[in-house]
C-alpha cells in the first residue's frame, strides 16, 4: 500500500499544481472539462469494472483463465469509447459553452478522455489478474510521468490548458508500455465471445452505470450547481479545495479496491470475512481518522503559505470536506462485500438517492452560502448515506456472512 499511497499522493498533488500554475479561471474551465471527462469515463468506461472482476474471479477459481471476461470487457471498452466520441462532436457547441474553452483545447480535451479510457483499461487488467503490486505501480508511474511533464512545460515552456489534457493521453501510453511486459496474455486469450457471460456483465454493468453516475454527480455535480450561480473563478476556488477531498477520496477508493478482489474470492468464507469486517477495517477507519486530523488543523496555514489571497476560501471548503471524507471512508469499506454478494441494486438504488439529496442540498445552500454551501451538501450528504449503508448491512447481510 506504500506505493499506491505514493502515487496517490502524486495525482492529488496535480490539480493543486494546476490552480497554482494556471490562476483561477483558468483552473475554473479545467475543471469543469474535467468534469465532463469523468462523467462518460464513469458511465461508459468504470461502469463495467465491477462485473468484470466479479465474473472474472469466478471464472478464473472456475478455470484458471478469464478469457471470456476479458473479451466481454474490451467488447463494453470499444462501445465506451464509440459512443464518447459520437456524444461529444454531437455536444461540442454546449460544451465550448459551458467550460469557456476554445475550438482548438476541445479537441485535445477528446484526448484526456481516451488517456484517462486506456489508464482504467491496463489497471483493471493487472487487477483481475491479481498483480496488485503492478497495477500499483502503474498508476504510480502514470502519476510521476504526468507531475515530471507539467513541472518541465512549467519551467521551460509554457503550460497551455490544451497541454495539460494532452498529458492525461501521454502519460498512461508511456507507462504502459514500460509495464505491459508484466501482463500474463496467456489467462486473456483467445478471443471469445461468450454471449451468456455479456449479458451477464450487461445486466451488471446496467445497475452500476446508474449508481456509478449517481456517485459522479455527487462526486462533481457540484459544479453544475456552482456554473449556475457562481463565477468560473469562484469555480476555481471551490475545486482547489475540493482537490484535497478528492484525493482522500481517490485513496480510500484504491484501499477499499485493493481488498476487492480478495473479499470477492472469500465471499463464502466466514472466517475471512470477519477478517476483513472486524480486524482490517476498523485500523483502516481508525488511521484515517488521526491523519485527517491532523491535516485539518494544518491546512490554512499550508494554502495561506503556498497560494496567498489568490485562492482565499479554499482552505475553509477542503476542511469541511474533510468531514465527508471520514463518512465516506466508513461506509465505501462495506463496497467490496455488497458488490461481492451481488447486491448492485441496493448499491444503485442508495446511490440515486445519494445524488438527488446532494444536489438539492447543493442548491439550497449555494444559493445562500456560495461555494461553502456546496461543501456542507456533499459532507451532510456522505454522512446519511454512512446511516444508510450501516443499516442496510446489520439487517440484511451480517446473518448471511456468518452462516
Amino acid at each position: 500500500m506504500g506505493i499506491k499511497s505514493a502515487g496517490l499522493v502524486i495525482l492529488a498533488l496535480i490539480p493543486m499544481i494546476l490552480a497554482g500554475v494556471l490562476g483561477p479561471q483558468s483552473f475554473g474551465s479545467y475543471s469543469l472539462c474535467m468534469m465532463i471527462v469523468f462523467f462518460f469515463s464513469t458511465l461508459l468506461i468504470r461502469s463495467p469494472q465491477s462485473p468484470f472482476i466479479v465474473y472474472g474471479a469466478k471464472e478464473y477459481n472456475k478455470t484458471g483463465k478469464i478469457n471470456l471476461a476479458f473479451s466481454g470487457r474490451l467488447i463494453l471498452f470499444a462501445l465506451g469509447v464509440l459512443i464518447f466520441f459520437i456524444v461529444s462532436f454531437l455536444c461540442s457547441d454546449l460544451i465550448l459553452k459551458f467550460t469557456s474553452i476554445n475550438k482548438v483545447q476541445f479537441w485535445f480535451l477528446l484526448s484526456a478522455f481516451f488517456g484517462l479510457s486506456f489508464q482504467i483499461l491496463i489497471h483493471n487488467i493487472f487487477f483481475i489478474l491479481d498483480k496488485r503490486k503492478t497495477a500499483v505501480g502503474y498508476n504510480l508511474l502514470t502519476s510521476t510521468v504526468s507531475a515530471i511533464i507539467i513541472l518541465f512545460l512549467y519551467r521551460y515552456l509554457t503550460l497551455k490548458l490544451e497541454y495539460v489534457f494532452l498529458i492525461w493521453l501521454v502519460a498512461p501510453v508511456i507507462s504502459g508500455i514500460f509495464m505491459i511486459r508484466n501482463i500474463d496474455f496467456k489467462k486473456l486469450i483467445p478471443f471469445e465471445l461468450d454471449k451468456a457471460l455479456l449479458n451477464k456483465m450487461l445486466n451488471y454493468t446496467k445497475w452500476v452505470m446508474i449508481g456509478g453516475t449517481a456517485v459522479y454527480f455527487v462526486n462533481w455535480g457540484d459544479n453544475l450547481v456552482l456554473r449556475y450561480f457562481t463565477s468560473i473563478s469562484e469555480i476555481g476556488v471551490y475545486n482547489l479545495g475540493y482537490s484535497i477531498f478528492k484525493g482522500i477520496s481517490t485513496l480510500s477508493g484504491a484501499v477499499t479496491m485493493y481488498f476487492f478482489t480478495s473479499v470477492a474470492r472469500a465471499i463464502d468464507n466466514p472466517k475471512k470475512i470477519k477478517i476483513y469486517l472486524y480486524n482490517r477495517r476498523p485500523r483502516i477507519i481508525a488511521f484515517s481518522i488521526i491523519c485527517i486530523s491532523a491535516l485539518f488543523i494544518s491546512l490554512p496555514y499550508i494554502f495561506n503559505f503556498i497560494y496567498g489571497e489568490e485562492y482565499m476560501g479554499s482552505s475553509l471548503t477542503a476542511q469541511v470536506l474533510l468531514l465527508a471524507s471520514l463518512f465516506a471512508i466508513y461506509w465505501s469499506m462495506y463496497g467490496p462485500i455488497f458488490s461481492s454478494l451481488e447486491r448492485y441494486r441496493f448499491i444503485q438504488i442508495s446511490h440515486i438517492f445519494f445524488v438527488l439529496l446532494n444536489l438539492s442540498l447543493d442548491v439550497v445552500f449555494v444559493k445562500h452560502y456560495g461555494y461553502i454551501g456546496a461543501a456542507i451538501a456533499t459532507t451532510i450528504s456522505y454522512a446519511v448515506m454512512g446511516v444508510i449503508y450501516e443499516f442496510y448491512f446489520r439487517k440484511y447481510c451480517k446473518a448471511q456472512l456468518s452462516a
